[in-house]
């Protein structure tokens, strides 16, 4: 059963915990969230000390995978959304209050740094294997090749940096993501 995490959601409804990437002591600070539709939201608490606030944003399976492969970092998924932000703040007076904001009307402070990109980790490598998963499935258009490339998350680890854009490929009718062409593959024309 999915863990409700935000309840009646202006616009949205509820949403559901579906993986947590960071954590400080008991709250979750990074995490996705999935709808009743199973659109997914990428989350971040950005205070916990007076009241519990969060920012979160509508994310593709495209922009995870990305963001995984660390070819763009978190706080570019929220920039990705600009024009539609949700803030949720609980406190126990009043309980959860969401409102919705454009990225020109927050503090850019809020979000993760600029440069911030998720370490790799086995449990992160498994989460990018189930959206890769979906997407196939979504599309259902070429041969399966789920081969995630474990270089490329190496790669970026050792030199503190996201993977470099060459080492993708791109054509018109594929996309391979890691180097090589190793990896796997999905046909992006169907």
């Amino acid at each position: 059963m999915k863990e409700k995490y935000f309840e009646n959601v202006s616009g949205i409804g509820n949403l559901y915990l579906e993986k947590v990437f960071m954590k400080f002591e008991e709250e979750n600070v990074l995490f996705i969230c999935l709808d009743d539709a199973g659109n997914r939201y990428i989350g971040v608490c950005y205070e916990m000390r007076y009241a519990l606030k969060w920012v979160l944003c509508q994310v593709s399976k495209e922009t995870i995978l990305q963001m995984l492969l660390k070819l763009i970092t978190v706080r570019e998924c929220f920039e990705c959304a600009g024009n539609s932000l949700l803030f949720i703040t609980y406190t126990e007076e009043k309980g959860e209050v969401a409102e919705w904001k454009t990225l020109q009307e927050i503090d850019i402070n809020i979000l993760p740094d600029e440069d911030f990109v998720l370490k790799y980790d086995s449990e992160k490598d498994a989460y990018c294997a189930n959206i890769c998963n979906e997407m196939f499935e979504e599309r259902k258009c070429i041969e399966r090749t789920l081969k995630l490339d474990a270089a490329a998350y190496m790669y970026a680890e050792k030199h503190r940096e996201r993977v470099p854009a060459e080492r993708f490929v791109v054509t018109n009718k594929a996309r391979s993501y890691g180097s090589g062409g190793r990896n796997w593959q999905e046909n992006w024309a169907c």
